[in-house]
């Protein structure tokens, strides 16, 4: 819950840049919070927060993730 607050401006800020399209859905979402969590875990997909914050591709190839 700390860190959470600590990282609401940062969080505010990437809000503000993520594509229009995307921003009403991940409003609430607390992705730099999301992504520590990953990288602490040593998670083999942290780049999945990168992935979200730019939209899916709904066509060609999917990136390897490492997990499936």
């Amino acid at each position: 819950m700390q860190r959470a607050v600590e990282l609401r401006g940062q969080e505010k800020e990437l809000h503000l840049k993520l594509p229009t399209h995307l921003q009403p859905l991940l409003k609430e979402k607390k992705l730099l919070l999301w992504q520590e969590i990953l990288l602490d875990l040593e998670y083999p997909d942290a780049k999945i927060i990168d992935e979200i914050c730019h939209g899916f591709p709904v066509t060609g190839w999917a990136q390897q993730s490492n997990v499936f």
